[in-house]
This record gives C-alpha cells, structure tokens and sequence, in this order.
C-alpha cells in the first residue's frame, strides 16, 4: 500500500466530531501529547495524538503533520488496563495497542491495510529516540538528488544559468519530478529515485480535466458547454436556481456551488456526484468566482455519462493513446463517478504532454485533436469577475499581457504553459515523510519558466 494512501485517508476524516467512550479503570496515565510512527512500505508516517481524561472519559485528538497540523478528533476511544483503542469515523482507522511505560506500541488498522505503530509520549527518552530516528530516515530521503532521466532537442535552447537555478530550486524544495517542453520538443525530465513512475496530479487533474471535455466536444459526444447541468442531472430542473447553470458556470467556478473545501467530506461520500449535487449554494450563479471542488466533481459524472466506458479506457483508446500516454490511473468514487477534483495519477513527462497540447491549441503531430476554438474560450476570462480566472485555467498576466496559463495543486502540483516563449513546465511531489509543505510548495516555479530560453 503507497503512503500517500494513508495520507488520503487521514484527510478523508478530517472534521467529524468525536464521542468518546467511558473509560475503564486504568493503570496509566495517557494525559498529554503523544508522538506518533506508523511504518508504511515508502517510509515513517509521522503523526500525533492528544489525549485526556475528563469525568471519567477519555477523549482523543489526531494531528496530522504532513498537512500542517491538521486535527481530526477521535469518534470513539477506549482504555481498558494498558490497553487502548482510538477509533475513527466509525471505525474506518482503528489505533489499538498496549502501554508500556512512556510509549504504546500495536497497530494503525485502514481498510485494506495494517501497519506497525508507536506512540511515544512528549519530552521521553522514548520520543527523543524516535524524533531522531525520523530525521535521520528524512535527511536520507532528501539527501537523494533530483537526476536527469532524460533530455531531447529543447535543451539546446536553454540558458544554462537559468536552468541550473530552477534545477537548484527543484532539487532544494523536494521535487519529485520536473519535465520541461519548449517549442514542442523535450528540454528535459528529471526525477527524484531510479525510474519515473507516476504521480497524483492533485487539482492539476482539473487541467487534465479540461482537455477531456475539449475533445468530448470536438467528437460531438458532448453538445455544448452551455447546456444546462440539470440535462444530466434531472434532480435539479425544478430547482430555480440550480436549473439555470450551465456546464460553463462548472468550467469558470461561477456556479455558486459549494466549494467543497476542505475536501474531507467529499472524500468520505461513496458518491462524489451526488454529494455535490446535494451541496448548498453559495450565492447566485453566474454573480461571482469561487473555485469549487463539487463543481468539478459534477464535470467528471457528466464525462463518465457522455463517454459510455470507464474513462481510463476511453483516454487509453482515444485522446492519451494518441498522445502516448500510457502509464496513468484517474480515480473513480464508489459509484463509479470519475473524480474531478483531483485523481489522475501519471508521469510528469506525459503532463507535460498535456500542456504542451494545451499550448498547442489542441493540435498534436499534424492532427486537431481538440478544436482550436475550446482553447480561444478558455485562456479569456471565464466571467467578467476575475480576468485571471478562465475555463478550469488560471491566467497569468504580466502588465496587461496575457503571458501564460496554469494549474496548481496539493503539494505544490504544477502545470505551467507560457504563450510568450513557448515553454512548458510540469512539476510534482510524491507524498512522502520529507515533505514539508511550509517549504516544498515552489511557488516560484511558474515564473522561472519566463527565463528558460536563451535570447537568440
């Protein structure tokens, strides 16, 4: 099982309300604040517990690390003698294990999933030994270099100063893949261990997203972008608000759906579609811009309605087997919906690909694969009320030039493509104990794009 797994699970909890249990007679003390291990196949997985008695209750608090503290109260905990329980979202993560001293060793149970863990409480020996421990196992993981897998024809047309200090900035903010495209034709890829494999794109997947619907539209198996939603989902025809947005409202975030942040609860619905179909509205269609997380979710259920096969099959027959892309996955709910808010997992080389369509209009080696027309749509402004937002696109400004557009995600997800030079950038971070999202999210990148190409 992939850390980055146990990570998603962690947020899919996040914001339940807990209801602890009555504690039995003990013969601990569990008050105070406990340092967590849990041990996944890629490497530690750093997590903390609070817990405390109060009239005879023990209550219980997670803190995730990777995701800047983020807490998820405990629904149900039990301490028995030595023995404890915590127990999540009714019992999707089980903690069980057995005092001993400063520390608790047992198991941190996921569905599907067992791993080894430990808790050590604050300020022991036992946790200074495990706090060393972990910085030692990430020193190791960030002291692997970033390495060139591969270079092609653009590289001859870099400025070597300026993509040392890109490759620098990369490597310093823990990339796990970078590729860059210019004028067509690979610069170069890059990646952090032996091979690149692929990586979930996070919201970058909206991107990816966007190029979908484009082609769906150039085959006529989508109408228009202007059909009202309520055509695919009759639930919300007679609704009169609802009724009236349009695909379009989705693609620009005008719908006033909500947005579905944080992601946790969309997470823990068996049906994505439904639970934004269901969500309330946040103001009026078409009056503002908030990007919205449901709204795209509704993207993907309209695509896995109009494809008529799983949308993996449908990218690997269609529009990523003509591009070569051939090594992805794109997450689907447990209704089947394709995810919209995030889920495509694939090398940052074929995201680059991606792009570099994009930047093409739609053209890929001599054919239209989407029409040039669904890209003049979507680098505009999607809605007089934010020129930088377009359809799914942000746009990048420089004066009153439109120089470029993008997507960002979690972890520092990118994909950048800029008009005025012609490059293309994908860059990606696994989830992994090393992250630090404080330090890691490389916000520069997008404009070390601008100075890549050597002045002819």
């Amino acid at each position: 099982m992939k850390l980055k797994f146990h990570y998603l699970i962690f947020l899919c909890l996040l914001g339940f309300s807990s209801s602890a249990v009555l504690a039995s007679e003990q013969d601990v003390t569990p008050d105070g604040l406990w340092l967590g291990v849990a041990e996944a196949d890629s490497g530690a997985m750093r997590f903390d517990v609070e817990m405390n008695v109060e009239d005879d209750q023990l209550q219980a608090l997670f803190i995730l690390h990777s995701e800047g503290g983020m807490e998820m109260p405990v629904e149900n905990a039990e301490l028995d003698g030595d023995e404890i329980r915590l127990v999540t979202m009714g019992g999707a993560v089980v903690l069980a294990g057995r005092f001993d001293g400063d520390q608790v060793k047992g198991t941190l149970r996921f569905p599907g999933d067992e791993l080894p863990m430990q808790l050590a409480r604050e300020s022991s020996p036992e946790a200074e030994a495990l706090l060393a421990r972990i910085d030692s196992e990430i020193a190791a993981l960030r002291g692997k270099p970033l390495k060139k897998h591969r270079s092609g024809p653009g590289m001859e047309r870099m400025d070597d100063a300026a993509l040392d200090e890109l490759l620098e900035a990369a490597d310093a903010s823990y990339t796990t893949a970078l590729a860059l495209m210019h004028d067509g034709e690979l610069v170069g890829e890059w990646f952090r261990g032996d091979q690149p494999q692929p990586v979930q794109t996070m919201s970058v997947t909206k991107a990816a997203l966007h190029l979908v619907i484009g082609r769906l539209i150039s085959l006529g198996k989508l109408e228009s972008i202007d059909q009202p939603v309520h055509h695919f989902y009759p639930q919300w025809a007679d609704d009169e608000q609802r009724s009236s947005i349009t695909i379009r409202h989705l693609l620009a975030h005008t719908s006033g759906v909500d947005r579905g942040q944080p992601a946790a609860p969309i997470y823990q619905s068996d049906d994505f579609v439904q639970f934004a179909l269901d969500a309330p509205l946040e103001f009026e269609p078409g009056t503002q811009v908030a990007y919205s997380n449901n709204g795209t979710n509704l993207l993907g259920g309209i695509v896995g309605q109009v494809i008529e096969q799983s949308l993996d099959e449908f990218l690997a027959d269609d529009l990523f087997g003509r591009l070569g892309i051939e090594n992805f996955s794109w997450a689907v709910d447990n209704a089947g919906n394709p995810h919209g808010l995030a889920g495509l997992a694939l090398t940052t080389g074929d995201l680059a690909v991606l792009g570099q369509l994009a930047l093409n209009r739609g053209e890929w080696n001599g054919e239209q694969l989407i029409d040039a027309d669904w890209f003049e749509q979507s680098f505009q402004p999607g809605s007089e009320h934010s020129r930088g937002v377009g359809l799914i696109w942000f746009l990048q400004h420089e004066d009153d030039e439109l120089v470029g557009a993008s997507h960002s995600g979690h972890l520092g997800q990118w994909l950048g493509i800029r008009f005025d030079n012609s490059m293309v950038g994908a860059r990606m971070v696994a989830q992994s104990p090393a992250y630090d999202g404080e330090t890691d999210a490389f916000h520069e990148f997008l404009g070390m794009l601008a100075g890549l190409p050597a002045e002819k």
